[in-house]
Protein backbone atom coordinates (compact mmCIF):
# COMPACT_ATOMS: atom_id res chain seq x y z
CA UNK A 1 0.00 0.00 0.00
CA UNK A 2 1.29 3.83 -0.93
CA UNK A 3 2.57 5.32 2.10
CA UNK A 4 -0.32 8.26 1.83
CA UNK A 5 -2.77 5.81 1.71
CA UNK A 6 -1.67 4.42 4.60
CA UNK A 7 -1.35 7.54 6.48
CA UNK A 8 -5.33 8.53 5.68
CA UNK A 9 -6.64 5.00 6.87
CA UNK A 10 -4.72 6.49 10.47
CA UNK A 11 -5.96 9.89 10.42
CA UNK A 12 -8.27 12.59 8.79
CA UNK A 13 -6.08 16.02 8.25
CA UNK A 14 -8.25 19.09 8.82
CA UNK A 15 -7.63 22.50 6.67
CA UNK A 16 -3.66 21.07 6.75
CA UNK A 17 -0.36 23.56 5.45
CA UNK A 18 3.03 23.00 5.18
CA UNK A 19 5.10 23.97 8.40
CA UNK A 20 6.56 27.46 8.48
CA UNK A 21 10.46 27.91 7.82
CA UNK A 22 12.82 27.78 11.48
CA UNK A 23 12.95 30.86 12.81
CA UNK A 24 16.25 29.73 14.41
CA UNK A 25 18.88 27.06 13.52
CA UNK A 26 17.75 23.86 15.33
CA UNK A 27 14.37 25.27 15.96
CA UNK A 28 11.42 24.21 13.71
CA UNK A 29 7.17 25.26 14.36
CA UNK A 30 4.46 23.80 13.22
CA UNK A 31 2.28 24.96 10.53
CA UNK A 32 -0.92 26.36 10.97
CA UNK A 33 -4.58 25.14 11.42
CA UNK A 34 -4.02 21.61 11.67
CA UNK A 35 -5.89 18.77 13.43
CA UNK A 36 -5.38 15.26 13.21
CA UNK A 37 -8.12 12.74 14.31
CA UNK A 38 -6.92 9.17 15.30
CA UNK A 39 -9.20 6.41 15.88
CA UNK A 40 -9.37 4.91 19.59
CA UNK A 41 -6.38 2.19 19.80
CA UNK A 42 -4.30 3.69 17.15
CA UNK A 43 -0.87 5.77 17.15
CA UNK A 44 0.04 8.21 14.78
CA UNK A 45 2.48 7.66 12.27
CA UNK A 46 3.58 11.27 11.60
CA UNK A 47 3.25 13.20 7.84
CA UNK A 48 6.27 14.88 7.40
CA UNK A 49 4.79 17.24 5.52
CA UNK A 50 2.84 19.03 8.19
CA UNK A 51 5.10 18.70 11.00
CA UNK A 52 8.34 20.16 11.50
CA UNK A 53 11.07 17.85 11.25
CA UNK A 54 11.31 15.54 14.33
CA UNK A 55 8.35 17.17 16.17
CA UNK A 56 6.15 13.83 16.12
CA UNK A 57 9.31 12.05 17.30
CA UNK A 58 9.52 14.42 20.11
CA UNK A 59 6.46 14.23 20.91
CA UNK A 60 5.90 10.35 20.92
CA UNK A 61 9.39 10.78 23.20
CA UNK A 62 7.91 12.99 25.89
CA UNK A 63 4.80 11.63 26.23
CA UNK A 64 6.23 8.16 25.92
CA UNK A 65 3.89 6.75 23.57
CA UNK A 66 0.24 6.59 25.26
CA UNK A 67 -2.62 6.40 22.45
CA UNK A 68 -3.76 9.47 21.33
CA UNK A 69 -6.49 10.52 19.78
CA UNK A 70 -6.13 14.05 18.55
CA UNK A 71 -3.52 16.56 17.76
CA UNK A 72 -4.38 19.99 17.17
CA UNK A 73 -3.09 23.23 17.36
CA UNK A 74 -4.81 25.62 18.99
CA UNK A 75 -4.96 29.41 20.62
CA UNK A 76 -4.21 29.52 24.07
CA UNK A 77 -5.30 32.42 26.11
CA UNK A 78 -2.48 33.26 28.28
CA UNK A 79 -3.20 36.50 29.41
CA UNK A 80 -6.50 38.75 29.06
CA UNK A 81 -6.44 39.40 25.21
CA UNK A 82 -4.02 37.89 24.42
CA UNK A 83 -3.59 34.22 23.12
CA UNK A 84 -0.57 32.09 21.97
CA UNK A 85 -0.14 29.05 19.79
CA UNK A 86 0.22 25.77 21.30
CA UNK A 87 -0.21 22.14 20.71
CA UNK A 88 -3.11 20.38 22.03
CA UNK A 89 -2.76 16.68 22.86
CA UNK A 90 -5.65 14.46 23.86
CA UNK A 91 -4.93 10.86 25.31
CA UNK A 92 -7.22 8.75 26.68
CA UNK A 93 -7.08 9.89 30.24
CA UNK A 94 -4.98 13.31 30.27
CA UNK A 95 -4.77 16.63 28.08
CA UNK A 96 -1.40 18.27 27.31
CA UNK A 97 -0.86 21.53 26.37
CA UNK A 98 3.10 21.63 24.44
CA UNK A 99 4.69 24.51 22.88
CA UNK A 100 5.72 24.58 19.42
CA UNK A 101 9.84 24.17 19.14
CA UNK A 102 11.49 20.85 19.14
CA UNK A 103 11.99 19.34 21.14
CA UNK A 104 8.77 19.31 22.06
CA UNK A 105 7.90 19.89 26.13
CA UNK A 106 4.89 19.61 27.94
CA UNK A 107 3.80 23.21 29.54
CA UNK A 108 0.91 21.84 31.35
CA UNK A 109 -1.02 18.60 31.34
CA UNK A 110 -4.34 17.72 33.15
CA UNK A 111 -6.02 14.12 33.78
CA UNK A 112 -9.94 14.38 32.87
CA UNK A 113 -11.01 13.59 36.78
CA UNK A 114 -9.19 17.07 37.49
CA UNK A 115 -11.74 19.12 35.39
CA UNK A 116 -14.85 20.60 37.21
CA UNK A 117 -16.33 22.03 34.15
CA UNK A 118 -15.84 22.48 30.58
CA UNK A 119 -17.97 25.52 29.26
CA UNK A 120 -18.52 25.60 25.31
CA UNK A 121 -18.05 29.03 25.01
CA UNK A 122 -19.12 29.01 21.27
CA UNK A 123 -18.83 26.78 17.95
CA UNK A 124 -14.95 26.01 18.29
CA UNK A 125 -13.89 27.41 21.63
CA UNK A 126 -14.16 26.20 25.00
CA UNK A 127 -13.40 26.95 28.57
CA UNK A 128 -11.67 24.52 30.94
CA UNK A 129 -11.84 24.55 34.73
CA UNK A 130 -9.33 22.42 36.92
CA UNK A 131 -8.16 21.32 39.67
CA UNK A 132 -5.42 24.27 39.53
CA UNK A 133 -6.04 26.50 36.75
CA UNK A 134 -8.48 27.72 33.94
CA UNK A 135 -7.67 27.13 30.10
CA UNK A 136 -9.47 29.25 27.37
CA UNK A 137 -8.90 26.86 23.88
CA UNK A 138 -9.80 28.25 20.33
CA UNK A 139 -9.38 25.48 17.95
CA UNK A 140 -9.49 25.93 14.51
CA UNK A 141 -12.85 24.15 13.43
CA UNK A 142 -15.58 23.25 15.49
CA UNK A 143 -15.24 19.38 14.85
CA UNK A 144 -11.80 19.58 16.93
CA UNK A 145 -13.54 21.19 19.52
CA UNK A 146 -16.41 19.08 19.90
CA UNK A 147 -14.37 16.29 19.93
CA UNK A 148 -12.75 17.02 22.83
CA UNK A 149 -15.97 18.13 24.59
CA UNK A 150 -17.35 14.43 23.53
CA UNK A 151 -14.08 12.51 24.76
CA UNK A 152 -14.05 14.02 28.25
CA UNK A 153 -17.49 13.42 28.70
CA UNK A 154 -16.77 9.81 27.35
CA UNK A 155 -14.50 9.03 29.23
CA UNK A 156 -15.72 10.23 32.66
CA UNK A 157 -18.62 8.34 31.75
CA UNK A 158 -16.50 5.13 31.84
CA UNK A 159 -15.63 5.73 35.54
CA UNK A 160 -18.49 6.96 36.66
CA UNK A 161 -21.86 5.53 36.14
CA UNK A 162 -23.60 8.49 37.34
CA UNK A 163 -23.94 12.06 35.72
CA UNK A 164 -24.08 13.29 39.52
CA UNK A 165 -20.40 12.32 40.10
CA UNK A 166 -19.06 13.41 37.10
CA UNK A 167 -17.62 16.91 35.98
CA UNK A 168 -20.42 19.89 34.98
CA UNK A 169 -20.30 19.86 31.45
CA UNK A 170 -22.40 23.17 30.21
CA UNK A 171 -22.73 24.55 26.09
CA UNK A 172 -22.92 28.06 26.21
CA UNK A 173 -24.94 29.04 22.73
CA UNK A 174 -24.14 32.59 22.65
CA UNK A 175 -23.05 32.10 19.17
CA UNK A 176 -24.67 28.78 18.24
CA UNK A 177 -28.58 29.33 17.85
CA UNK A 178 -28.70 25.25 17.71
CA UNK A 179 -29.98 23.53 21.18
CA UNK A 180 -26.58 21.90 22.51
CA UNK A 181 -26.88 18.57 21.76
CA UNK A 182 -27.14 15.71 25.41
CA UNK A 183 -23.25 14.79 25.85
CA UNK A 184 -24.19 13.51 29.65
CA UNK A 185 -23.03 9.94 30.60
CA UNK A 186 -27.07 9.01 30.72
CA UNK A 187 -27.42 10.02 27.04
CA UNK A 188 -27.30 7.74 23.86
CA UNK A 189 -24.16 9.10 23.00
CA UNK A 190 -22.42 8.35 26.09
CA UNK A 191 -20.22 5.02 26.67
CA UNK A 192 -21.76 3.17 29.57
CA UNK A 193 -19.97 1.05 32.13
CA UNK A 194 -22.65 -1.51 33.15
CA UNK A 195 -21.80 -3.93 29.70
CA UNK A 196 -17.79 -3.32 30.23
CA UNK A 197 -16.17 -6.13 31.47
CA UNK A 198 -16.67 -5.85 35.12
CA UNK A 199 -18.49 -2.82 35.19
CA UNK A 200 -15.10 -1.00 33.67
CA UNK A 201 -12.99 -1.71 36.38
CA UNK A 202 -9.81 -1.50 34.19
CA UNK A 203 -10.78 1.66 32.31
CA UNK A 204 -11.26 3.50 35.96
CA UNK A 205 -8.27 1.97 37.75
CA UNK A 206 -6.26 3.07 34.68
CA UNK A 207 -8.06 6.51 35.19
CA UNK A 208 -6.89 6.75 38.64
CA UNK A 209 -3.43 5.72 38.22
CA UNK A 210 -2.96 8.51 35.57
CA UNK A 211 -4.12 11.03 37.99
CA UNK A 212 -2.07 9.86 41.07
CA UNK A 213 1.45 9.36 38.92
CA UNK A 214 1.19 6.47 39.20
CA UNK A 215 2.36 3.25 36.62
CA UNK A 216 -1.10 1.24 35.92
CA UNK A 217 -0.08 -2.60 36.68
CA UNK A 218 -0.72 -4.33 33.41
CA UNK A 219 -1.15 -7.65 35.86
CA UNK A 220 -4.54 -6.49 37.95
CA UNK A 221 -6.38 -5.29 34.74
CA UNK A 222 -5.66 -8.92 33.29
CA UNK A 223 -7.01 -10.56 36.59
CA UNK A 224 -10.13 -8.91 36.79
CA UNK A 225 -11.13 -8.75 32.89
CA UNK A 226 -9.65 -12.25 32.11
CA UNK A 227 -10.37 -14.75 35.88
CA UNK A 228 -12.48 -12.49 37.49
CA UNK A 229 -14.62 -12.09 34.19
CA UNK A 230 -14.55 -15.39 32.91
CA UNK A 231 -15.26 -16.80 36.63
CA UNK A 232 -18.44 -13.80 36.82
CA UNK A 233 -16.95 -13.39 40.11
CA UNK A 234 -18.42 -10.46 42.30
CA UNK A 235 -16.03 -10.43 44.79
CA UNK A 236 -13.04 -8.66 44.63
CA UNK A 237 -10.36 -9.84 47.15
CA UNK A 238 -7.18 -8.14 47.37
CA UNK A 239 -5.23 -11.23 48.83
CA UNK A 240 -4.78 -11.81 44.82
CA UNK A 241 -3.00 -8.77 44.85
CA UNK A 242 -0.90 -8.62 48.52
CA UNK A 243 2.10 -8.23 46.90
CA UNK A 244 1.62 -4.79 45.82
CA UNK A 245 2.81 -1.95 47.32
CA UNK A 246 0.05 0.04 49.65
CA UNK A 247 0.22 3.00 47.04
CA UNK A 248 -1.05 0.58 44.35
CA UNK A 249 -3.83 -1.67 46.83
CA UNK A 250 -5.13 1.95 47.25
CA UNK A 251 -5.92 2.40 44.16
CA UNK A 252 -7.14 -0.75 43.35
CA UNK A 253 -9.76 -0.48 46.12
CA UNK A 254 -10.47 3.56 45.02
CA UNK A 255 -11.49 2.04 42.01
CA UNK A 256 -14.35 0.09 43.22
CA UNK A 257 -16.19 3.22 44.82
CA UNK A 258 -18.09 3.61 41.81
CA UNK A 259 -18.14 0.57 40.54
CA UNK A 260 -21.25 -1.70 39.51
CA UNK A 261 -20.57 -5.09 39.39
CA UNK A 262 -18.42 -6.19 42.48
CA UNK A 263 -20.38 -6.68 45.54
CA UNK A 264 -18.48 -7.81 48.05
CA UNK A 265 -14.80 -6.89 49.18
CA UNK A 266 -12.47 -9.52 51.01
CA UNK A 267 -9.63 -9.43 52.92
CA UNK A 268 -8.52 -11.89 55.78
CA UNK A 269 -5.11 -11.98 58.03
CA UNK A 270 -3.67 -8.93 55.42
CA UNK A 271 -2.47 -5.54 57.08
CA UNK A 272 -4.14 -2.94 55.53
CA UNK A 273 -1.83 0.36 55.46
CA UNK A 274 -3.52 4.27 56.38
CA UNK A 275 -3.60 4.74 52.42
CA UNK A 276 -5.98 1.32 52.30
CA UNK A 277 -7.90 1.92 55.22
CA UNK A 278 -8.68 5.49 53.53
CA UNK A 279 -9.99 4.13 50.49
CA UNK A 280 -12.21 1.33 51.74
CA UNK A 281 -14.02 3.98 53.88
CA UNK A 282 -14.38 6.43 50.95
CA UNK A 283 -15.81 3.35 48.98
CA UNK A 284 -18.36 2.73 51.57
CA UNK A 285 -19.19 6.09 51.70
CA UNK A 286 -20.09 6.16 47.51
CA UNK A 287 -21.06 2.78 46.36
CA UNK A 288 -24.44 1.98 45.77
CA UNK A 289 -23.58 -1.73 45.22
CA UNK A 290 -21.01 -3.23 47.90
CA UNK A 291 -23.43 -5.38 50.21
CA UNK A 292 -20.31 -7.34 51.66
CA UNK A 293 -17.58 -6.01 53.13
CA UNK A 294 -14.72 -8.31 54.98
CA UNK A 295 -12.03 -6.89 56.80
CA UNK A 296 -11.03 -9.79 58.80
CA UNK A 297 -7.39 -9.27 60.58
CA UNK A 298 -6.71 -6.04 58.87
CA UNK A 299 -4.94 -4.06 61.30
CA UNK A 300 -7.88 -1.82 62.14
CA UNK A 301 -8.49 0.23 65.45
CA UNK A 302 -11.30 1.83 67.05
CA UNK A 303 -10.63 5.17 64.52
CA UNK A 304 -11.57 2.80 61.91
CA UNK A 305 -14.79 2.53 63.00
CA UNK A 306 -15.53 5.62 64.35
CA UNK A 307 -14.67 7.07 60.95
CA UNK A 308 -16.48 3.53 58.98
CA UNK A 309 -20.23 4.79 61.16
CA UNK A 310 -19.53 7.95 60.19
CA UNK A 311 -19.36 7.70 56.39
CA UNK A 312 -22.05 4.82 56.45
CA UNK A 313 -24.25 7.37 57.33
CA UNK A 314 -23.74 10.05 54.78
CA UNK A 315 -24.16 7.19 51.86
CA UNK A 316 -27.64 6.49 52.68
CA UNK A 317 -27.91 4.43 49.49
CA UNK A 318 -25.70 2.20 50.71
CA UNK A 319 -26.39 -2.13 49.69
CA UNK A 320 -24.33 -3.32 52.13
CA UNK A 321 -25.97 -5.45 54.76
CA UNK A 322 -23.01 -7.96 55.94
CA UNK A 323 -20.12 -6.87 57.58
CA UNK A 324 -16.94 -8.69 59.04
CA UNK A 325 -14.38 -6.69 61.45
CA UNK A 326 -13.49 -9.82 63.50
CA UNK A 327 -9.56 -9.82 64.98
CA UNK A 328 -9.36 -5.97 64.74
CA UNK A 329 -9.10 -4.39 68.13
CA UNK A 330 -12.26 -2.06 67.79
CA UNK A 331 -12.92 -1.38 71.67
CA UNK A 332 -16.34 -0.67 73.08
CA UNK A 333 -16.13 2.91 71.66
CA UNK A 334 -16.26 0.92 68.04
CA UNK A 335 -18.87 -1.25 68.41
CA UNK A 336 -20.67 1.88 70.33
CA UNK A 337 -20.47 4.22 66.78
CA UNK A 338 -21.04 1.55 64.28
CA UNK A 339 -24.58 -0.09 66.50
CA UNK A 340 -25.91 2.97 65.22
CA UNK A 341 -25.79 2.74 61.83
CA UNK A 342 -26.11 -1.03 61.62
CA UNK A 343 -29.31 -0.88 62.41
CA UNK A 344 -30.23 1.52 59.49
CA UNK A 345 -29.17 0.10 56.61
CA UNK A 346 -31.88 -0.25 53.78
CA UNK A 347 -31.42 -3.66 53.59
CA UNK A 348 -31.42 -4.78 56.79
CA UNK A 349 -28.39 -6.36 58.48
CA UNK A 350 -28.12 -10.18 57.49
CA UNK A 351 -24.72 -10.87 58.65
CA UNK A 352 -22.03 -9.38 61.68
CA UNK A 353 -19.02 -10.90 62.74
CA UNK A 354 -17.19 -8.76 65.62
CA UNK A 355 -15.86 -11.92 67.46
CA UNK A 356 -12.42 -11.04 68.79
CA UNK A 357 -12.75 -7.27 68.17
CA UNK A 358 -11.63 -6.31 72.12
CA UNK A 359 -15.40 -5.59 73.28
CA UNK A 360 -16.35 -5.93 76.56
CA UNK A 361 -19.37 -7.78 78.37
CA UNK A 362 -19.77 -4.18 80.01
CA UNK A 363 -20.09 -2.43 76.29
CA UNK A 364 -22.40 -5.42 74.95
CA UNK A 365 -24.55 -5.17 77.74
CA UNK A 366 -24.24 -1.32 77.61
CA UNK A 367 -25.80 -1.46 73.87
CA UNK A 368 -28.46 -3.84 74.95
CA UNK A 369 -30.07 -1.73 77.20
Amino acid sequence: MPFEHVQSALFKLQNHSFHKPATKVGEHVLGTNMAFFLPEGHVAEWNKRTFAPCYGYSIRKVLNRPPIHLLVRVKLETKPKKNEDRVLVLTTWRIYLLGLKVPAKVECSFNVLEIRALNALNHNQILVETEKATYSLKFPTSESADQVTRHVNSALAKIFPSPASVCLIRHGNVETPETPRDVSPNSESSTSTIHSICGGFSETYAALCDYNGQSCREEVQWDVDTIYHSEDNREFNLLDFCHLESRDLALIVAALAYNQWFTKLYCKDLRLGSEVAEQVLHTASKSHHLEELVLDNAGLKTDFALKLACVLSENPNTALHALTLSHNPLEDKGLSALSQQLLCFPKGLSKLCLSKTSITAKGINHKLK
